[in-house]
């Protein structure tokens, strides 16, 4: 609705296709600047101004805009790279550290997809990163940026090697379509990532891996329960776009950089991985 607003305010003040539409403000911000530009007059230059940490790090780069649908996450929209991207990690310093938590789960997943070093110093310098230290927040977001920028750019339409980015997202998109969209992104995103550790776990990923997650992410201060509906997940993953003919695709974490793509994740396994991931009891 708001994309219809947008696209409507630009036809009654004139907007032709050659002005630029540009996008300030966080993840939710530039996905639906982006989606309006791409639409109004069939396509019309975009620029993304991210000021979150998830901002800069994943919605603004890469070159996806896209808006929700009720019962499907980032199902409406468009391949439109922007015309530049533009971040200054002093915007962050008037967001409130729940935010920039939010947003340090894709430096997180991009870290476990193919850059040790990366993992490590989130692992290491990622408490510093969400409180004052910017020299720390920089190194770990312009690093997020550089492994994104680089499995686009080898793979732009998500044919292959881009599909990899989707660690985490999931199981973690079905929990915020449960949610009804009020479950942070990020905290989504590290709930799923532990769920498909666990599946990895049984399919011969380093030893101990799971545990090491689940050892940082909690040491950063993530939650790792939640109390939700395990049916409505599983429903909700029935819509996930990344289907193909019918058969869900995961992104499995077997080492600190090293992970794998499959299509036959077993429902006992995608049970056990819920389980894992639910509130305990008395919780």
């Amino acid at each position: 609705r708001t994309v219809e607003k947008m696209l409507e305010a630009a036809s009654a003040m004139g907007a032709e296709r050659g002005d630029a539409w540009v996008g300030v403000g966080g993840g939710t911000a530039t996905d639906m600047v982006g989606t309006a530009a791409a639409l109004y007059v069939r396509g019309v230059s975009f620029v993304a101004v991210a000021t979150t940490w998830l901002g800069m790090t994943d919605a603004a780069v890469g070159g996806k805009v896209a808006v929700d649908l009720s019962a499907a996450k980032n199902a409406a929209g468009a391949f439109w790279p922007p015309a530049a991207i533009v971040g200054d990690i002093a915007t962050q310093r008037t967001l409130p550290r729940s935010r920039r938590l939010d947003g340090m789960a894709e430096s997180l997943k991009s870290g476990l997809i193919g850059d040790p070093v990366l993992w490590q110093l989130v692992a290491d310098r990622g408490l510093a990163a969400l409180r004052r230290d910017e020299a720390a927040r920089y190194a770990i977001i312009d690093r997020s940026v550089q492994l994104k920028l680089g499995v686009v750019d080898r793979d732009p339409f998500e044919q292959g090697e881009r599909r990899t980015l989707n660690l985490g997202h999931t199981l973690g998109h079905a929990l915020e379509i449960e949610s009804g969209y009020r479950l942070p992104h990020g905290k989504a995103v590290v709930l799923g990532l532990r769920a498909v550790a666990h599946i990895a776990a049984g399919r011969g990923a380093e030893p101990g891996l799971d545990d090491h997650i689940d050892e940082v992410v909690g040491r950063l201060g993530y939650e790792l329960h939640r109390d939700f509906d395990p049916a409505a997940v599983k429903r909700a993953l029935t819509s996930d776009k990344k289907r193909i003919r019918g058969r869900q695709r995961w992104i499995l974490p077997m080492a600190v950089g090293r992970v794998v793509e499959v299509d036959d994740v077993s429902e006992a396994e995608l049970d056990a991985a819920i389980a894992h991931i639910s509130a305990e009891p008395g919780r």
